[in-house]
């Protein structure tokens, strides 16, 4: 069946006649007689009866008259839904973050956003673990990607996965084969580093403090890369997440450092204001479904 032949047929019965609804609908009468004789066929009933110069409808004319409305009501509403959500589709999202998440977890995430919403632009604002949560909270970002349960009253936070920062060299580093390094043998080491507030930083600079060991010899890098890029180089010693590093660990391009009782965790949040849009929405729960793919949410 062809949904203009139900057209044709809803106008011929609200005009009854054949020519003004063929003019109505810009088409010739034969064809708007064609439509009626197919819908006729296809039902099996005879839908019009010609009374004096007026066309009524037949019993089954009615039933595929309200079906007609009906399908025209429904197929108005679907459209209206799709062109609200194309027009939501053609957003932005904004997502606050420190460097590593940005990093290790957003590009798989935005593959999966773009293959629905391709008409999306996503703009990132890499932030220190204390900026992401007031980015959030003032509007400035629609989600927040943090490595500590900042609890805010009026935002939602989402636990995604483990994140496990680990010690890393290049293969010929003196120290790569070397069982149980003690932590004030890296005084000695040159250390690759982002800048002071950086949280992968204070985190390893915490531990080291802890145990009475000042890391006197730094290597002072901007990005991520270039911190393991310094270790694929043999440059210097880095602390990087375990997800960044996994395939140049598996391929042997870098070694594991065993520094002695360093395990430093840290858990991945999520965080949102509760009355995000639909598009940011799905932008979340696009990340909880991928969490489980990208890292362990348990030890």
């Amino acid at each position: 069946m062809n949904l203009a032949w139900l057209h044709s047929f809803r106008r011929v019965a609200e005009t009854q006649s054949f020519s003004r609804a063929a003019d109505s609908l810009f088409l010739t009468q034969p064809a708007v007689s064609q439509h009626v004789r197919q819908l006729e066929r296809f039902f099996g009933h005879k839908l019009l009866t010609q009374t004096g110069r007026q066309l009524q409808l037949t019993d089954a004319g009615r039933k595929v008259y309200e079906l007609a409305c009906r399908l025209e009501r429904d197929i108005a509403d679907v459209r209206e839904g799709l062109e609200h959500l194309e027009s939501q589709a053609r957003g932005l999202v904004t997502i606050a973050s420190p460097p590593t998440p940005l990093a290790l977890y957003l590009p798989r995430v935005l593959r999966h956003f773009w293959a629905v919403y391709p008409g999306v632009s996503v703009r990132t604002l890499s932030r220190v673990r204390d900026q992401v949560t007031t980015a959030v909270a003032h509007g400035v970002a629609d989600i927040g990607l943090q490595t500590a349960p900042f609890l805010h009253p009026a935002l939602v936070t989402r636990l995604l996965l483990k994140d496990r920062l680990v010690a890393v060299c290049a293969p010929t580093h003196p120290l790569a084969a070397q069982r149980a390094v003690a932590p004030e043998t890296l005084r000695r080491v040159k250390v690759a580093q982002l800048p002071p507030g950086a949280e992968s930083r204070t985190l390893v600079d915490d531990w080291f403090a802890a145990r009475g060991v000042h890391l006197d010899d730094r290597l002072e890098l901007s990005s991520l890369e270039e911190i393991r890029a310094a270790a694929l180089h043999n440059l210097a010693v880095g602390f990087l997440s375990e997800g960044y590093v996994r395939a140049d660990l598996a391929g042997g391009r870098l070694a594991r450092l065993d520094l002695a009782g360093f395990d430093l965790v840290r858990w991945l949040y999520a965080i949102h204001r509760p009355d995000i849009g639909p598009v940011a929405s799905d932008f979340v729960a696009v990340m909880t479904r991928l969490a489980a793919g990208i890292g362990p949410r348990s030890a």
